[in-house]
């Protein structure tokens, strides 16, 4: 709402003292939220004309204010991935996209997360979007090659729109699932207790392989080998000078994501960006942007 709107609406003297309140505080929330939709993927714009209207842009939804009229519509976004793990990894990272952009005092990540359960994700996806719930929705893709075939649980979304739509957003990871893109300085304190060496974080000129790898179980040059030719590929050529029974990516067990979020959470958060590499974690950065696009909110309540 414009200042100016507030402002013209703090003159009227007919209006209550709770009215006078929620103003005053409405002002300061104009103040400090100008311009802040220039920090995230997207924002909602209101239509007070159009009651009804339901659209999405690039950049942004527009929405008719009869949608605001139910207040459960004021609600959290709904946050559905695969399990509750991955939602709570990537509500740590998008806090530290509030921080780093200087709003952590004044602003929080707040989402209603809803694990799928594997490939039953899809099912709740639908049945969300059918009921055009506000909703956020990320979803490992189990590549194990660049040209290689998306898992069952992608492969239930291939008829689906990715990007934002209407009421929602779809995301289907590029790489095989979220412990591929997590902090590379955090993975690295968990790769000490692998029982073989992984050349993919013992090494800087590795870390652009990290995609694909199945993090828990592993990946070998013999793997690797057979892959490529599978998918008649180079891609692993890099690692031809190594033994076949050389870890590209150790195994690194199955409490992987686990124990990087306790990691996380330890953490303060200033402590946590620090620990971020803005280069090699390119794309932790950009889907926490995207899950803290859907989620930020004020700290502050209406008195």
């Amino acid at each position: 709402m414009p200042i100016e709107t507030v402002e013209l609406l703090k003159t009227v003297n007919q209006l209550s003292s709770y009215s006078k309140r929620v103003l005053s505080s409405l002002e300061s929330t104009v103040i400090e939220t100008r311009r802040i939709e220039k920090k995230f993927t997207f924002h909602v714009s209101v239509d007070f004309e159009n009651g009804n209207r339901l659209e999405s842009a690039l950049d942004k939804l527009v929405v008719g204010y009869n949608r605001f009229k139910d207040s459960g519509a004021l609600q959290s976004s709904i946050f559905v991935t695969e399990n509750l793990l991955d939602a709570n990894a990537l509500i740590c990272g998008a806090a530290l996209h509030l921080l780093d952009n200087k709003i952590f005092a004044a602003f929080d990540v707040s989402l209603d997360s809803r694990p799928g359960g594997g490939s039953t994700t899809y099912d709740l996806f639908k049945d969300l979007a059918a009921q055009n719930k506000f909703l956020l929705c990320i979803v490992d893709s189990d590549l194990k090659h660049p040209n290689g075939r998306r898992g069952s649980t992608a492969k239930r979304f291939k008829y689906e729109v990715l990007g934002l739509q209407p009421t929602y957003q779809l995301e289907i990871l590029d790489c095989h699932e979220i412990e591929n893109i997590l902090p590379v300085n955090i993975v690295k304190d968990t790769v000490p207790h692998a029982h073989a060496p992984c050349l993919m974080y013992s090494s800087g000129r590795y870390q652009r392989y990290r995609p694909y790898p199945d993090h828990k179980l592993g990946l070998n040059v013999s793997t690797a080998r057979k892959l490529d030719k599978e998918y008649n590929s180079n891609y692993w050529s890099a690692f031809d000078v190594y033994d076949d029974d050389t870890w590209i990516c150790a195994p690194l067990g199955e409490s992987l994501l686990l124990n990087c979020v306790q990691k996380m959470k330890e953490m303060s958060a200033h402590k946590l960006l620090e620990a971020l590499d803005k280069e090699i974690d390119q794309e932790w950065i950009r889907v926490c942007k995207l899950v803290a696009s859907w989620g930020v909110g004020m700290r502050r309540i209406i008195p």
